[in-house]
């Protein structure tokens, strides 16, 4: 299998005062593409900071990150080749779905298109055959406000995948959800992976773990031994 997540061997340190804190140390990680893996650990452990290492929204300060081919780090990419390769290779999908509220389910996907200087028309269509896809063919319309947690995450794993990415990375995506609607955004995601898709879920959620290929831990910044495989 190929690679579309290959962190190697990456540290990230912060200072609070004259504290040197730590965060990763020399973690290492690999996501093939068509594999969803979970990223369990402590708080505190360093699994939020690996994912925005991941997804190019923080840098590491030593190791090496290539994601969908392209070496990010430790190249000095300026800010614009990081915002291209998010946009052409990398969805995200956060603990709460972050939708604008003034626009509609089907507006909030057209807006990934948007950005990424899709036609209008070509936008509108991927969002609706999305969003059908997800069950909401009915929810084209509604205002984020009209939509249930579960529906406004089932919208966010929409807008995830309207550029096709590579990788989708998720931070917790169901922890505001029962068990019922965070399994049925875990089964979005790994529908994912039929197309190739490679999908990294950083979780605290152990109700849904054998939807995942993998489960690895992290612990005081280092992917620790015993990486369990599941069936997926």
């Amino acid at each position: 299998m190929t690679a579309v997540l290959d962190i190697d061997r990456v540290s990230r340190v912060f200072h609070n005062g004259g504290e040197r804190i730590a965060v990763l140390d020399g973690a290492s990680l690999a996501v093939d593409a068509g594999e969803m893996v979970a990223l369990k650990g402590p708080s505190g452990s360093g699994k939020s900071t690996l994912l925005l290492i991941a997804g190019a929204l923080d840098r590491p300060d030593d190791g090496a990150v290539t994601v969908a081919g392209t070496r990010i780090f430790p190249d000095r990419h300026a800010e614009p080749a990081l915002r291209a390769l998010r946009r052409r290779a990398i969805g995200f999908v956060f603990q709460k779905a972050n939708l604008v509220p003034f626009l509609t389910a089907a507006e909030n996907v057209e807006l990934a298109r948007f950005i990424d200087a899709a036609p209008r028309g070509e936008a509108k269509a991927r969002a609706r055959d999305l969003l059908a896809t997800l069950g909401l063919g009915e929810r084209f319309d509604s205002l984020p406000s009209r939509l249930s947690g579960g529906e406004q995450q089932r919208v966010a794993v929409a807008r995830a995948l309207a550029n096709q990415p590579a990788l989708i990375l998720a931070d917790e995506p169901t922890a505001a959800l029962d068990g019922a609607r965070g399994r049925q955004v875990l089964e979005l995601l790994k529908g994912a992976t039929k197309s190739g898709v490679g999908v990294l879920v950083v979780t605290h959620d152990d109700r849904a773990l054998d939807l995942f290929d993998r489960v690895v831990s992290i612990a005081d910044g280092k992917i620790v031994a015993g990486t369990e495989r599941y069936g997926g």
